[in-house]
């Protein structure tokens, strides 16, 4: 019988007594490996161990059975086979306790184990976390206690892209396991500090978590959050400012009170990240002028943020004029006459204008403009519109089947 059977009977003798069977076959097995040499490691005491195991169980101290477990099977938590079978039997014990408390107690013990064991591998201790993780149900809490060691465990080892995929869905998480807010912040707080590790080539997954981030901070924040995670919001901005390119819509990020309130806080960052989405020259080298040292002392590359400048005043200028002078782009880009062709040769390479330069003539012809950012209302209209064509397409599903049935 699976576990997920056993986990699921209605007796608790019954239960018990199938849990008890699964360690001996476990500890069997791990014993016969020994013999074989197929493993290295301290035999267990079965009997012994067993004994201690049923004694604990009828008598439905479970969080005593999770203690006998953990300080009797030292090397077996090492080997991996037995490992991934045992943590999935104590991840459904943990499910057992009735008390709330000891439960919670108990799961914490488990991962506190597991990050402390100096003998176990890293890919191992992963494995273990999220084989706990599995054994819970996806709206259980209890997840949260294990995702945020899985978290801690990655920035502690320098693995950020491992849960990459996890941090791409932080907000269903929260909204499963119906999260206090201290906790909700908690888990945001060890997210975008590992996040934030992850390669800056990453920019997608980085901006969809962000997003999100900051999203959960305006519903559940008050000011005062908002001041102790100005940090990681500020780490953010920088990143926005640093790394991620013109199609890139950060203009979103200005309408979140996360955000705004950066203002009271760093108001140098929060106006140069205004001037960097509103794409005016004139108000940077008037920002630049005044705080000649900000950009070199927080690590902001000025260039790349010139180039959304740059890119936001042309696409403006465009929507008035497709004929545009040369000498005319050098005063609004604030460019000699070779930096502006090199300029407009670069971001044609890039893709993001069509057109060519008659440099007799000295005047761009421009073709069309390809404006790649994505606003929020159209990630919003293209929801909308995906979920229409999922409802007529189960329509039609629908209607085929009924046709087939008649």
């Amino acid at each position: 019988m699976s576990l997920v059977v056993i986990a699921n009977t209605t007796s608790n003798q019954e239960q018990f007594g199938r849990f008890i069977e699964e360690l001996k076959g476990i500890i069997a097995s791990y014993n016969s490996s020994l013999e074989s040499a197929e493993t290295s490691g301290t035999k267990v005491d079965l009997n012994a161990f067993i004994t201690k195991a049923r004694s604990l169980l009828e008598q439905d101290n479970l969080s005593g059975l999770l203690s006998h477990i953990i300080s009797s099977g030292s090397s077996l938590v090492s080997d991996l086979k037995s490992a991934v079978s045992i943590f999935y039997i104590l991840g459904l014990l943990v499910n057992s306790i009735q008390d709330k408390t000891q439960q919670l107690n108990s799961i914490r013990e488990l991962v506190q184990y597991v990050a402390q064991r100096p003998d176990v591998s890293v890919g191992l201790k992963f494995k273990l976390l999220v084989v706990l993780f599995n054994s819970f149900g996806n709206t259980d809490n209890l997840r949260f206690e294990v995702f945020s060691s899985l978290l801690s465990l990655a920035d502690q080892t320098n693995r950020p892209n491992v849960l990459l995929t996890h941090l791409g869905t932080i907000d269903e998480y929260i909204s499963q396991w119906n999260l206090s807010k201290e906790n909700q912040l908690k888990l945001l707080q060890l997210a975008v500090k590992l996040i934030s590790k992850c390669d800056d080539k990453l920019y997608r997954e980085k901006y969809s978590f962000f997003s999100k981030y900051l999203r959960i901070l305006d519903t559940i924040a008050d000011s005062k959050a908002n001041q102790d995670n100005a940090e990681d919001i500020k780490t953010i901005l920088k990143t926005a400012l640093n790394y991620f390119p013109y199609e890139i819509d950060i203009s979103t990020f200005l309408d979140l009170k996360p955000v705004q309130e950066i203002s009271k806080i760093d108001k140098d960052l929060y106006d140069l990240f205004v001037t960097a989405v509103e794409g005016n020259i004139a108000s940077f080298e008037q920002w630049k002028q005044s705080r000649s040292s900000y950009l070199t002392t927080n690590k902001i590359d000025e260039e790349r943020v010139l180039d959304r400048v740059r890119l936001k005043s042309i696409f403006q200028e465009v929507q008035k004029n497709k004929v545009l002078k040369l000498k005319e782009l050098e005063k609004l880009l604030k460019l000699s006459e070779d930096e502006v062709e090199f300029w407009i040769i670069k971001v044609h390479q890039e893709g993001h204008i069509r057109g060519k330069i008659d440099q007799l003539e000295g005047t761009l012809y421009i073709d069309g403009i390809i404006d790649d950012s994505f606003k929020s209302s159209e990630w919003k209209d293209l929801e909308s519109n995906l979920e229409s064509f999922r409802k007529n397409y189960e329509g039609y599903i629908e209607k085929l089947r009924s046709e087939r049935s008649k």
